[in-house]
């Protein structure tokens, strides 16, 4: 049996209280939050991205948040490098039942910081739909059937600096419909669900705009991890 699965499932009654700086805090309470802890704090492809970014960003796109621990890695690592900085966060998640825990989490992930939480997602200005597995929150995705979910256009929001990606395969929808939003970005942290001429089309189109690569890494999932940075930064 996993060493985690008696936690993982027994969380919401003995919860983990993790500190961190800056009087922030990570609550393991919940199975889908622990999963979500090991694939952002745990994962060394997250760090070595975010220490290989030589400048602090006047604000992060986070989209496909879930509980907002990246927003909380970003706040824990830039303020390690720099100093703590004014940094504005807007985080986008089109799973609605994690709008509330994401509100509730990033009081106690990123305080004292500026955030913006919008539920919605990416794609074609109408039937935009959400399929919620309730037993992993974190595979939920975008799919021609489900819930409608709001349509958000990214055109009219601010031009990101740092813009994370992870949104379960429907990076060619924000690709599609917001590639000139997408590469106003000085660094991108994407992750791509999927392979062959899809993701070369993607990647060409990110080295075209100016993009340089700094770290690939295709994860045990078969997903892939990708750093991309404006040449100049």
């Amino acid at each position: 049996m996993d060493s985690g699965f008696l936690f993982r499932r027994l969380g919401f009654l003995v919860p983990c209280l993790l500190r961190l700086s800056g009087n922030a805090s990570i609550k393991l309470n919940d199975k889908h939050k622990i999963s979500s802890f090991q694939d952002v704090f745990l994962n060394p492809f997250y760090w070595d991205a975010l220490f290989k970014i030589n400048f602090v960003p006047k604000n992060i796109f986070d989209l496909g948040a879930n509980f907002g621990l990246f927003s909380s890695l970003c706040n824990q690592v830039f303020a390690y490098k720099y100093e703590p900085q004014k940094i504005d966060y807007v985080l986008v998640e089109a799973n609605k039942s994690l709008i509330k825990k994401l509100e509730e989490n990033m009081s106690s992930l990123t305080p004292n910081c500026f955030y913006t939480i919008r539920h919605g997602a990416a794609g074609p200005k109408e039937n935009i739909f959400f399929s919620a597995d309730k037993k992993n929150l974190l595979a939920s995705k975008i799919s021609k059937n489900g819930i409608e979910v709001p349509f958000i256009d990214f055109n009219l929001l601010e031009k990101p600096e740092l813009l994370k990606i992870d949104i379960e395969g429907a990076e060619d929808l924000l690709f599609e419909n917001y590639f000139d939003w997408v590469k106003a970005a000085k660094a991108i942290i994407i992750e791509f669900h999927y392979d062959g001429e899809k993701l070369a089309t993607h990647i060409l189109k990110l080295s075209n705009a100016g993009f340089e690569l700094q770290l690939d890494k295709l994860e045990e999932s078969g997903y892939r991890n990708q750093l991309w940075v404006q040449k100049g930064f």
